[in-house]
C-alpha cells in the first residue's frame, strides 16, 4: 500500500508508474506490471477517490455543526458553503494519482498470481 501511495509501482516498488500526475502508465517501465490490466480498474479507483473525498466532506460538516454548536449558532454559511464546494472539487483531483496507486495495490493484494518477479 506504501508503494501504492507513493504513486510507485505495486510490485516492484521503482517510480515511473505515472506518465505525468494523471496519466498511470500502460506498464511499469522496470518490471512489466499491468496495474490496470482487468476491465474495471478505474472503477475501483473512483471508489478510493469518492470515500476518500467523501470523508473530508464529512469532516469539513462536522466541523461546522461543532462550531454551531460551540457558538450558539453565529457562524457565517458562505465559508462553510466555500470550503465544501472546493474540498469536493479539489480533494478528487488532488488525490486521483493516490487513489489508483492505491486501488492498483489492493488488487495486487486481491490476485497475487498477478504478481511479476
Amino acid at each position: 500500500m506504501a508503494r501504492g501511495l507513493t504513486r510507485r509501482c505495486v510490485n516492484c516498488g521503482h517510480g515511473g508508474a505515472f506518465d505525468n500526475y494523471f496519466r498511470l502508465r500502460e506498464r511499469c517501465p522496470t518490471c512489466g506490471y499491468r496495474p490496470a490490466a482487468d476491465e474495471g480498474f478505474f472503477l475501483g479507483v473512483w471508489v478510493v477517490n469518492f470515500a476518500v473525498s467523501e470523508g473530508l466532506l464529512f469532516v469539513a460538516l462536522m466541523a461546522y455543526v461543532i462550531a454551531m454548536g460551540a457558538s450558539g449558532g453565529d457562524v457565517p454559511l458562505l465559508p462553510v458553503l466555500g470550503t465544501g464546494l472546493l474540498v469536493a472539487v479539489g480533494a478528487p483531483i488532488a488525490f486521483y494519482p493516490f487513489a489508483a496507486g492505491a486501488w492498483a495495490a489492493i488488487e495486487l493484494v486481491m490476485d497475487p498470481a498477478r504478481r511479476r518477479p
